[in-house]
């Protein structure tokens, strides 16, 4: 085979390779960026089906919520910390928010690790019934059980 042998080069399937490359770069770099800027979803949305149940005046679908447990009733002794009346104190007409009507959930964020350990959860802030402070909580990242965070948050 000589050099005046050799095959013309394919312009189309070429150019169908090229643009099959740009396409599955520009795919995984749509992925990668949603991946990062959904990667608190499911926390979140955790705490933003609790606020619906609260606000729908369920307060026992959201204590099971806030314990990852919707069965609680059936072992209500493993919720001796926290129990349920005092959830509905905290979260029922007479707590610190009043009857809460609305809620947003502003944001989350993993807090700077100070002390070298595993950071097992995320704040996530909650703006309730359009209040100035907001109310933050922890939600561990399994089971995704909900409690006032000790991390104010900003």
């Amino acid at each position: 085979m000589t050099l005046l042998d050799a095959k013309m080069p394919d312009l189309v399937r070429e150019c169908r390779n090229r643009r099959m490359i740009t396409a599955a770069v520009i795919f995984l770099l749509l992925v990668v960026f949603l991946a990062f800027w959904f990667r608190h979803w499911p926390q979140e949305h955790v705490v933003d089906t609790m606020f619906v149940a609260i606000e729908k005046g369920d307060y026992e679908t959201a204590f099971g919520i806030w314990n990852a447990d919707p069965d609680w009733k059936l072992h209500t002794d493993k919720f001796n910390k926290y129990t349920y009346g005092q959830f509905v104190n905290d979260w029922g007409s007479s707590g610190e928010y009043g009857r809460i009507t609305q809620h947003d959930v502003a944001g989350s964020a993993v807090p700077r690790n100070t002390h070298g350990g595993i950071v097992t959860g995320l704040v996530v802030k909650v703006v309730v019934n359009q209040r100035a402070e907001p109310a933050c909580l922890w939600v561990e990242n399994e089971p995704h059980t909900i409690g006032f965070s000790p991390i104010p948050c900003s």
